[in-house]
């Protein structure tokens, strides 16, 4: 049964655990088996944040998201096994990247979309991300005649885009 709920997230689970798995629980039942999951996996996250932080390359990108109703940033870290998050109220600030745990301590190569709070975590190697690279260089062609015209930026998306599939080769 497909429908729209206009209830709380929460009770959008308890509906979904309904529907799918025909399992009637309540919203409080719902919220104490989140928290008792979040106690559980503590220690991992704790481990994937201690990894990356030890990793020679790792990737930062943070998105806005809704929380009761509200926008919030999930910040991410990742490598190429581990992935840690950290949701938080507060935006894109140096102090909400520094909340996640891992900029202040890490000490390789961060790739990002160059957002200017990344460059205040000087104990790192700074890299800008290829797909926001390459992202930027399409726009510059569609809105630039003259770098649509002369042909660089898709010569730069083409040659990143040769680079990626050599690594993978």
């Amino acid at each position: 049964m497909c429908r729209r709920s206009t209830t709380s997230p929460v009770g959008r689970v308890a509906e979904i655990l309904a529907d799918i798995a025909g399992v009637s629980v309540s919203t409080g039942w719902i919220t104490s088996a989140c928290e008792r999951m979040a106690t559980a996996v503590a220690a991992a996250n704790e481990a994937i944040r201690q990894a990356i932080i030890s990793a020679p390359v790792a990737h930062f990108d943070e998105s806005v998201t809704r929380v009761a109703g509200k926008n919030h940033w999930l910040h991410v870290a990742a490598t190429a096994t581990l992935t840690a998050y950290h949701i938080d109220e507060y935006g894109r600030a140096a102090e909400s990247l520094t909340a996640l745990g891992i900029l202040p301590r890490f000490g390789g190569v961060a790739v990002h979309d160059a957002y200017q709070a990344y460059a205040g975590f000087h104990g790192c190697l700074h890299a800008l991300c290829n797909a926001h690279i390459v992202r930027e260089a399409t726009g510059i062609a569609e809105h630039d005649a003259n770098a649509a015209a002369d042909g660089w930026a898709e010569d730069l998306v083409n040659l990143l885009g040769d680079g990626y599939r050599w690594v993978a080769a």
